[in-house]
């Protein structure tokens, strides 16, 4: 009997073909594909017989449909070869009979071909399902139910259950692919109920408990609004409303599918720029212009301010160690001016509590109280996630080419947040996979839905974030 996997192609096998005219159990020897009266046939478990065209071969030769020669008739007398029929071994039959008959002095052979799902020349089990636990599956699998350890190779149907590893080309994978709690930033995903200009109400299921995700960035994955991100300011948990820091450019609706990020992050306002109630302690100094609006209420600054460097537009209250620019109007104690007063104050200002060392540039007058600043006040880089802003030099499908000034250090942006704030692309952001210092390319984690290009101004946020696929 031969053992032969079903589906097998380009089989031989080898059969014995005895003299019938010899009293010791002599072979046959001398028959040919063409030998008179000599004809073979096979049957499959449960089906008629099938004729087998016999047709010239080799002992060495390459495979041939019903090829059939003798091995060697010295050293091998009546051993012949017969390359078997490939309709003979298909798949859905459990054995096949190839007889060989009819010629002048042989006796009638039959061998038993037993067809199994096994190969035992490679132990590889080929079935349409596996059902339990299976340490390693070498090959392709149909469908796996239940826990598989590993898997090499493709997989090129479905998986259902728990699955450890796999190594290969997977072709895709069909619902949630689920991590751990602790290998995600994930803390909650859902579909929407509703949104607004600067809300967002999260599914049912989220917390009853109000302020939970106050700090956390909530990003829209896909429907209406997708590729948005913002910051949670404030959230109702009887309502499951979420306040964001910004209005959204999109607004949010019952197909928009978000995910709430474990972050900590600070509000932003329209020209994500970090926005504070107060600024509690001593700041060492300011530099640059405070030249845009404070939205929103700003309580104080409270303690002793070492510099300030450019033109401050609206109130200061508290202690000002010195000021070094233009300034407007101040009312109250000042201990010295160095330079011109040339500017104005416009509105109401209450007044300047505690001494000022000295004012550093021109001063113009300083008219009534001061009562608040009203514009954008730029933060220390120690409070703020911005690393770097400027504009790109050119972008590629999954690359962008920070300014020229970037470091020149490689890797040094690594799993930092590039975001595009306008120009080409605005409104993407990616996670830097791979930096090199020499040529300012760097490399994010998945593909841009729109190539940034030279007129790209982004922005680089000091996370560490891990790097997304295409899903996110």
């Amino acid at each position: 009997m031969r053992v032969i996997t079903a589906g097998a192609t380009s089989q031989t096998v080898y059969v014995e073909v005895l003299d019938s005219t010899s009293t010791t159990g002599g072979r046959k020897t001398g028959l040919a594909y063409n030998t008179a009266s000599l004809v073979a046939y096979y049957a499959r478990n449960g089906a008629a017989a099938v004729a087998i065209t016999l047709v010239t071969q080799t002992a060495a030769g390459a495979y041939s449909s019903g090829g059939f020669v003798e091995v060697d008739a010295t050293n091998m007398p009546g051993i012949y070869r017969l390359d078997v029929p490939n309709a003979a071994l298909a798949a859905g039959a459990a054995s096949v009979v190839i007889t060989l008959k009819g010629a002048t002095g042989m006796v009638q052979v039959s061998i038993d071909v037993q067809l199994t799902v096994m190969d035992f020349q490679v132990a590889t089990i080929v079935a349409s399902s596996v059902t339990g636990a299976v340490g390693s599956v070498t090959g392709a699998v149909g469908s796996v139910t239940g826990a598989v350890g590993s898997v090499t190779g493709n997989v090129g149907g479905n998986v259902v259950g728990s699955v450890a590893s796999v190594t290969g080309a997977v072709g895709s994978v069909t619902a949630a692919v689920v991590l751990s709690a602790k290998d995600s930033m994930n803390v909650r995903n859902g579909t929407a109920q509703a949104g607004a200009a600067s809300t967002i109400t999260l599914d049912a299921g989220a917390s009853a408990t109000d302020n939970l995700y106050n700090g956390m960035t909530v990003r829209l994955d896909s429907g209406t609004g997708a590729g948005q991100a913002r910051v949670i300011t404030g959230y109702v948990g009887s309502t499951k409303v979420a306040t964001v820091d910004r209005a959204w450019a999109t607004n949010p609706d019952s197909t928009s599918v978000f995910t709430v990020l474990g972050t900590d992050a600070p509000k932003t306002n329209t020209s994500l720029e970090a926005v504070a109630a107060s600024v509690t302690g001593a700041v060492g100094s300011v530099t640059g212009n405070v030249g845009g609006n404070v939205v929103g209420s700003t309580a104080s600054v409270t303690g002793a301010v070492g510099s300030v460097t450019g033109n401050v537009g609206g109130n200061v209250v508290g202690s000002v160690g010195s000021v070094t620019g233009a300034v407007g109007s101040v009312t109250g104690a000042v201990g010295s001016v160095t330079g011109n007063v040339g500017g104005n104050v416009v509105g109401s200002v209450a007044s300047v509590t505690g001494a000022v060392g000295s004012v550093t540039g021109a001063v113009g007058s300083v008219t009534g109280a001061v009562g608040s600043v009203t514009a954008a006040v730029t933060l220390n880089a120690k409070d703020s996630m911005n690393v770097r802003n400027g504009t790109a030099q050119a972008g590629a499908a999954s690359t962008i080419t920070l300014d020229a000034s970037a470091s020149a250090t490689d890797s040094l942006y690594n799993g930092m947040t590039v975001r595009i704030d306008s120009g080409t692309a605005a409104g993407q952001a990616r996670v830097i996979t791979g930096y090199v210092g020499a040529t300012k390319v760097a490399t994010v984690d998945r593909a841009w839905s729109t190539n940034p290009d030279n007129t790209s101004v982004f922005t680089i946020l000091g996370t560490d974030a891990p790097k997304t696929n295409s899903s996110l």
